[in-house]
């Protein structure tokens, strides 16, 4: 007789045959490890959850059509209002950046090799 019991990690209803009772699968949809609750005396799986749970669950998701959609918009064009409080830069400096890191680093190379090819051995 199969056990049916629902994943931990994303409620999916799993059955699965008696024979792996109190051993741990991996869930189908999530991949989540799951525990098997052992098979009842009467051959039936018993419910860890109760309908009601279920219910009251259920009563507290939102659905998407419940919010309005808003959005900020300026008082003079109706465009959207800028975030503030952002300093931005031009693409050419986080290049020019970049380039100055690379330039350092290559001198410094440079530097050291020439002043340990120069020393007395």
């Amino acid at each position: 007789m199969p056990i049916e019991f629902r994943c931990t990690g994303c409620r999916a209803k799993l059955h699965v045959p008696s024979r792996w009772a109190e051993t741990s699968i991996a869930c189908p949809k999530c991949s989540s490890r799951v525990m098997v609750p052992s098979a009842s005396p009467e051959g039936v799986a018993k419910r860890f959850e109760d309908r009601s749970v279920e219910k009251s669950i259920e009563s507290l998701l939102v659905s998407p059509q419940k919010f309005e959609k808003t959005s900020v918009q300026s008082e003079q064009k109706g465009e959207p209002v800028a975030a503030k409080g952002q300093v931005s830069f031009p693409r050419i400096w986080i290049y020019l950046q970049g380039g100055l890191i690379f330039a350092v680093a290559c001198l410094g190379f440079a530097h050291g090799a020439w002043i340990f090819s120069s020393s007395p051995m």
